[in-house]
């Protein structure tokens, strides 16, 4: 879809919104989310890798509509999924790092089907969507420290396996006849790359070695917190390619207890991930969250409703549609941005902040055969002049998602066991 004036594009912009009045029973009577942290969509089977061992992965995509183009909003994971349970862009929900948090009485998705009767269950493995930070509004039950042997563990990251149980042992509690709302958020593949299987590839004479850096950041090196005690990235990639396995073998078994269940055949369910991983993209290295080129956003994105066809579709979407969709296929509300019809390419902005007083935010737009994405500028500099042809993208940017200067917000207060939660997995310096 090709955008002749900038109020065309500026309404266009303003899409991700979720519609208000229902539409009868729908075509839906669950509702049920996988979606899969730092999963980028060309390590699948089903978007053409070579060696991908994702057997389940593209079994479902086979029986599903197949989104080959489907984006993020941020390349954080809680900026993402706030977009993906609301409907909005990041500048639009308020979230716009892992360090701030969805505010109080949000409209999401779990708020809405909560409201229609549905039960609803929040199962994650990363502790960035802890509670505090907001996205467990609207679910009665959410999971974000699990049981092993008795005890209450609250770890750095949950396996899969502990997730998936988790989920099912919850689905067996609930009233034979309730409709049900079902998210889970796996946090395989996010580094540390640790898959409880592997073999490592043998090194290769021209192998570049890649330095340590000594932050978290993957810009021209490993991550810190990634190191393994050598640069070799092919080990670094096969490992990641492992825990990918992993996963697949996890939602194998969810998907069978569903059906075991009678709810799969019920069900409308989207599978995809809240943001990709560099692996040497525009000089980033085994890490995420610092840009928004196409490895960081690209994500996959499968529509899978119970008696309909499976199909391909090429037109350009973004994580926000998926909230509006599930509403309108459980019947909860009417939306024109419904991922049920090919509206043509979607303009798909996106926005980030840093860790707050790291001055490194960014903000992107994606409409028709173009794309702009820029980096805010340090104090006292001023941003490049995009090309002609992009002038008018930068002011749908300043419209929609401008630079917050020395008005954003604050972090949220954490304690000293988050912190060292965060610190394991990349997300805070210090």
């Amino acid at each position: 879809m090709t955008h002749n004036t900038l109020g065309q594009l500026m309404a266009a912009t303003a899409l991700l919104l979720l519609a208000g009045c229902g539409d009868g029973p729908g075509r839906a009577r669950h509702v049920v989310i996988v979606s899969v942290d730092t999963l980028r969509a060309d390590r699948l089977g089903a978007y053409g890798y070579a060696r991908a061992r994702t057997p389940a992965i593209d079994a479902l995509a086979a029986e599903s509509v197949r989104f080959e183009r489907a984006y993020a909003h941020s390349s954080m994971t809680l900026p993402s999924v706030a977009s993906l349970l609301t409907g909005h862009a990041p500048g639009r929900h308020g979230v716009l790092s892992n360090m701030m948090s969805l505010g109080e009485g949000s409209d999401t998705l779990a708020t809405r089907l909560r409201a229609a009767g549905f039960r609803t269950g929040g199962f994650v493995g990363n502790p960035v969507l802890r509670r505090e930070a907001g996205i467990a509004e609207g679910f009665e039950h959410y999971a974000e420290s699990f049981r092993v042997d008795g005890e209450l563990v609250k770890a750095p990251e949950h396996s899969a396996a502990l997730l998936t149980s988790a989920a099912l042992g919850w689905l067996d509690s609930l009233d034979p006849g309730s409709r049900v709302f079902l998210w889970l958020h796996y946090q395989e593949p996010h580094g540390p790359y640790q898959p409880q299987h592997f073999e490592a590839p043998e090194p290769s004479e021209d192998e570049i070695e890649l330095p340590q850096n000594s932050s978290h950041s993957g810009r021209g090196g490993i991550p810190r917190y990634q190191w393994l005690g050598h640069g070799r990235l092919s080990e670094y990639q096969a490992r990641y390619d492992a825990e990918i396995a992993e996963l697949d073998q996890e939602l194998s078994r969810l998907l069978l207890g569903l059906r075991q269940r009678g709810l799969l055949e019920q069900s409308a369910l989207v599978f995809t991930a809240d943001h990709g991983e560099a692996f040497g993209e525009e000089g980033v290295f085994c890490a995420h969250g610092e840009g928004l080129g196409e490895t960081l956003l690209h994500v996959p994105l499968l529509l899978r409703v119970a008696g309909e066809a499976a199909a391909l579709r090429r037109d350009r979407v973004g994580l926000a549609d998926v909230a509006p969709t599930m509403l309108r296929l459980a019947g909860v509300s009417s939306s024109a941005s419904s991922l049920t019809e090919d509206l043509g390419d979607r303009t798909i902005v996106a926005q980030m902040l840093g860790e707050v007083g790291d001055w490194n935010s960014w903000r992107s737009i994606r409409s028709g055969s173009r794309e702009l994405s820029e980096r805010e500028p340090r104090p006292g500099k001023t941003a490049p002049e995009p090309l002609p042809e992009l002038r008018e993208l930068r002011t749908a940017l300043d419209a929609v998602a401008p630079w917050l200067g020395d008005g954003r917000p604050d972090a949220l207060e954490l304690g000293p066991r988050e912190r060292e939660a965060l610190r394991n997995l990349g997300y805070l310096e210090r």
